[in-house]
């Protein structure tokens, strides 16, 4: 099985190499962009479902692949981003510190990697267990939370508004 993802379209949160977290920031014009050309994407013609964060960064690239697509979005607060707490609105400019997250630290006020992966991995096992087909789109500690549950490097980079095909273990669920 086959689990087509799609990160977001730019914030301007990305733009200024912010750590966002659950920030529920709209996408830019650039984001907007991006959103409108993941929709005309020649990806999509296998998916049958769509399956979005609630933030409205994910809801606004999700609602693009819908109107093109005539499939309807449905929303799980499972794939919402982590929330980082007190590193949120930071700037990214330490480039260890999502390792560190990974490896145990927690900011206040932050979930944790242990918690938040299993929050994803949880809501990534629902979707695959009733969806059919489906397109993710959601953001980039998402993506490697549900890499992780797959054994696969946490380490992926996906760019706004890119496409990434997860191979899904027949032996998975």
């Amino acid at each position: 099985m086959n689990v087509l993802y799609l990160r977001h379209g730019q914030t301007d949160g990305n733009l200024q190499n912010l750590c966002v977290g659950q920030m529920d920031m709209p996408l830019n014009a650039k984001g907007l962009v991006q959103a409108e050309q993941a929709a005309q994407s020649s990806r999509l013609a296998e998916i049958r479902s769509i399956v979005a964060s609630p933030l409205i960064r994910a809801r606004q690239t999700a609602e693009a692949v819908s109107v093109a697509t005539g499939l309807t979005v449905a929303f799980h607060g499972g794939l919402k981003e982590v929330c980082m707490g007190s590193w949120e609105g930071l700037p990214e400019d330490d480039p260890g510190m999502y390792a560190r997250w990974i490896a145990g630290e927690t900011p206040e006020g932050a979930e944790s990697w242990i918690g938040f992966s299993a929050r994803v991995r949880h809501a990534f096992e629902e979707i695959i267990q009733k969806q059919h087909a489906p397109l993710i789109v959601a953001h980039c500690a998402v993506l490697w939370a549900i890499r992780d549950g797959l054994g696969l490097p946490v380490d992926s980079e996906l760019g706004n508004g890119e496409y990434m095909t997860l191979d899904i273990p027949a032996d998975y669920l």
